[in-house]
Parts: structure tokens; sequence; C-alpha cells
């Protein structure tokens, strides 16, 4: 283990005495071997809607884990309070759905493709 551990050490140090010029470098060469063009960074309305998509899948899986967790209930006021959360999800994730066409729908990028 502990040679395992020198020998990452070594690796590290090896990489931090690399200049940003020569990591550059030898990006450029390996790009123009494989041929692989680098991509453009996202603009802000990307990634928002990236956001926006993301907050969805996180407001769909809240939605199924209160719905899986309404089976094991047996208390009343429990299942009720677990009723009302799930409504809640609901129409958030209704006003999310509505957030994302309209960010579709105003997006030069996306306004041919609908």
């Amino acid at each position: 283990m502990r040679a395992d551990h020198s020998r990452k050490l070594r690796q590290n140090l090896r990489i931090q005495r690399i200049g940003l010029g020569q990591v550059l470098g030898a990006l450029a060469r390996f790009s123009a071997m494989t041929g692989i063009e680098p991509r453009p960074l996202k603009d802000a309305a990307l990634r928002g809607l990236d956001a926006g998509v993301a907050l969805q899948r996180q407001v769909i899986g809240r939605q199924t884990m209160e719905k899986n967790r309404l089976f094991g209930v047996r208390e009343r006021r429990v299942c009720t309070d677990i009723k009302a959360h799930i409504v809640w999800l609901k129409k958030r994730l209704s006003g999310l759905d509505h957030e994302l066409r309209q960010r579709i729908k105003d997006s030069p990028v996306w306004a041919g493709q609908g």
C-alpha cells in the first residue's frame, strides 16, 4: 500500500511540473491525431435549460419516492401529509414543464426544431 501511495505522489509531482502551454500543446496534438474537434462551451441559455431538466428529474424522483413511501404508511395523518406533498410535487412538475417548454420555444437554437 505504501509503495502504491508513493508512486501516485511521484506521478502527481510530475504532473504539477508540466506547464499549461505543454498541456494545451499535448491536447492539440491528441486532437490532431484522433480527428476529434473540441466542442464549444454551452451558452447561458443551454446551461439554464440543462439546470431545468435536472430539476425536473429530481422532482420526478422525489414524487416516485413519496408514492412508494405512501404504501408503507399506516397512520392516517402521515398519509394525508404525504398525499399533500405529492399534490404539491405534481403542481411543481407542471410548472417546470411549462417553464421548459417556454425556454425551448424562446431559444433560437431550438426554434426551428419544434
